[in-house]
């Protein structure tokens, strides 16, 4: 019964934010965590494939904003998050490149842009949707067994219920 909900949630969730749930491009949960982890704006999706087409070119910064037709403030908070993410990394020159700081983060990167490529409202709308919803559709697909009421990770609920 608990198992059935969760699917029509799921379900409802993938409505709101585009996807069909049932096509192999839209229905990784990783991509989904991905996006609501680390890809803030279409701007920061933008500049990570920017940096992705080419990753043995390093750019400055001042070349991103003519490239790409934005403001100082809006790429260097971007390349701030991406380096957090380690999707980019500086060099001593000041200028950027794409290097994921390991293969999974390469894998989602790839699994996105060509998401991205395919389904590119998909893609918009799953970063424009709140937090939450993505995170009911990404665990949807995660739950298997029964839910013991404890979140992996979790001991309890600090400071009270919200």
């Amino acid at each position: 019964m608990v198992k059935l909900a969760r699917r029509a949630n799921a379900l409802k969730v993938a409505r709101f934010v585009g996807a069909t749930c049932r096509d192999g491009v839209t229905g990784d949960p990783d991509v989904l965590s991905f996006i609501r982890e680390h890809i803030r704006s279409v701007w920061a999706l933008e500049l990570l494939l920017k940096l992705k087409a080419d990753p043995e070119r390093c750019w400055a910064a001042d070349e991103l904003v003519e490239a790409m037709r934005a403001s100082h403030a809006l790429i260097d908070d971007n390349l701030a998050a991406l380096m957090a993410a380690g999707l980019v990394v500086p060099d001593d020159r000041g200028c950027f490149r794409y290097r994921p700081a390991a293969p999974v983060l390469a894998r989602l990167c790839d699994e996105l842009e060509e998401t991205y490529r395919v389904r590119p409202v998909t893609v918009i709308r799953w970063i424009s949707a709140p937090t939450e919803r993505l995170r009911s559709l990404a665990d949807a697909f995660k739950f298997s067994g029964k839910f013991s009421g404890k979140l992996p990770g979790k001991s309890g609920p600090k400071g009270g219920d919200k």
